[in-house]
């Protein structure tokens, strides 16, 4: 059984390719040793690799009888016990992409397409090449036969075509045929195999080959004219740069209303700057603000830490103090003391405003005599109260609700001392005012059409009127000044 090891040099593999072609009219043009590797779909929808299998690629050209054209192929050949053979053939006509597998980093595998495969929902074979050199010159022999014979180019799809380009231009002596297929070679070489195989050629109408070399005919790219295909690029460029100047030139008004728009643009992101530096100083205050409270609040926090602290001491202090029981009945004794104090002295103040009242009320020379009007006086009153100023206070500092029951009993005091001078005060006023007989009408409500009579009624009303204004000039400040002394 023979294998890639078994073949020598390139001289005999060649040889041996030729071999496996010498019942047909095919002439071997190039042959390259390619690993095969064939793909197909699940029905879930995952993809399963196969095992990969030594392949040949051979390039085999043949002219036909009936329009003196080439008819290229593209064989498959793999290896059997008795040595290669043919196991596929793809028309070269059929040929409409090559895309390069983006899995693979060293570039030398690839997958062909064609457009009259009957199965898509098996996956095309992937073939790799054993270097790039053995890739690119298998590319460049693919374009020229393409380009010569059919006159249009395969969709290249993940590969740099450029760089391509370069490399066929560099090794153009290297390539393994002529431009274009020599036909007497071909001829020779079929002239010498006995046996035909024909193979069914499909053509396509001219409609469609027409519509296909418009297609492709911007694609169409020279593989060994690299420098015409970069000047060609170069004078595409300029058109497109002055192009682009034209434009330009014509949309000024655009281009003026976008400066226009750039300027508002920029104002405003100058005010909305300002606006911003405002807030920054702003955040700048508030975090001063809020690192002056954190601080006052640390030694809060550290204050009231302290004072837990200290109160625990001081409860551990008083665990351990031992207070004698003198010290324990002499407090019970004070507080005895104080109670005691506290009533007596409140009983005493308590009779003491009342028998002052007293003999105030018995005493009539404090009040107003028949014929005399006399002004109430409270000077006696107070001198007096003052005398046991000293008294309140201690009282005071020993208990401040003790003040209430004997500010009651002073005011009740002096309640029955004001009424007393107010009823000495208004019977005296009563008597010293002198009212006709005649105001009586006045006082009836009754209405007298004489003039006499209207005139006693103003004099009577003036009189009472003079009275009243009396009484309340002499009272209300007296009332006055004893809620000042006494609040």
């Amino acid at each position: 059984m023979a294998s890639a090891a078994q073949i020598g040099d390139e001289s005999e593999f060649l040889r041996t390719v030729d071999a496996a072609f010498q019942d047909s009219d095919n002439a071997v043009l190039v042959a390259f040793r390619v690993a095969k590797s064939q793909a197909s779909w699940s029905v879930a929808g995952r993809r399963n690799r196969l095992t990969t299998k030594p392949r040949v690629l051979a390039i085999t050209a043949m002219r036909s009888s009936s329009t003196q054209k080439f008819s290229v192929n593209l064989q498959v050949l793999k290896y059997s016990s008795g040595g290669l053979q043919p196991a596929k053939v793809y028309k070269l006509k059929h040929l409409t992409k090559i895309e390069a597998v983006p899995n693979d980093n060293t570039g030398c595998t690839f997958v062909m397409g064609f457009d009259n495969l009957k199965s898509q929902s098996v996956a095309p074979p992937q073939w790799t090449m054993r270097s790039l050199d053995d890739r690119n010159r298998f590319l460049t022999c693919i374009l020229k036969l393409c380009k010569e014979n059919l006159g249009r180019l395969p969709k290249i799809q993940g590969m740099d075509v450029v760089e391509l380009a370069l490399w066929a231009q560099a090794n153009v002596k290297g390539l393994p045929i002529g431009s274009p297929v020599q036909a007497d070679s071909v001829d020779a070489e079929r002239d010498q195999k006995e046996g035909k195989v024909t193979v069914e050629r499909e053509l396509l109408s001219k409609a469609e080959e027409d519509d296909m070399e418009a297609l492709l005919g911007a694609y169409l790219l020279g593989i060994d004219e690299a420098e015409a295909f970069s000047e060609r690029l170069k004078r595409e460029l300029l058109a497109l740069e002055a192009a682009n100047v034209h434009a330009i030139l014509e949309s000024e008004p655009l281009v003026e209303e976008v400066l226009q728009d750039l300027d508002s643009a920029m104002a405003g992101v100058e005010e909305m700057e300002i606006w911003l530096g405002v807030f920054n100083i702003k955040l700048r205050h508030m975090r001063e603000d809020i690192e002056s409270i954190e601080s006052r609040n640390n030694m809060l926090e550290m204050q009231v830490q302290n004072n837990a602290l200290l109160v625990g001491e001081l409860y551990k202090l008083l665990e351990r103090l031992h207070v004698p029981s003198e010290v324990k009945d002499k407090r019970t004794e004070l507080e005895k003391l104080k109670s005691t104090f506290l009533r007596r002295a409140s009983d005493f103040l308590r009779n003491y405003f009342s028998s002052l009242v007293d003999f105030m009320i018995t005493d009539k020379t404090y009040f107003s005599q028949r014929g005399q009007l006399k002004r109430p006086d409270h000077a006696d009153l107070r001198f007096r109260c003052r005398t046991y100023a000293r008294l309140l206070q201690h009282l005071k500092s020993l208990d401040k609700s003790s003040l209430e029951p004997l500010r009651n009993a002073y005011c009740h005091a002096l309640n029955l001392l004001l009424r007393r001078e107010a009823r000495e005060f208004a019977n005296e006023l009563r008597a010293s005012t002198k009212v006709s007989r005649s105001s009586g009408a006045w006082l009836d409500g009754s209405t007298s059409g004489s003039g006499f009579s209207g005139s006693g009624s103003d004099t009577a009303t003036a009189t009472v009127s003079d009275a009243y204004a009396k009484m309340l000039r002499i009272f209300i400040p007296l009332l006055v000044d004893e809620v000042m002394c006494h609040p």
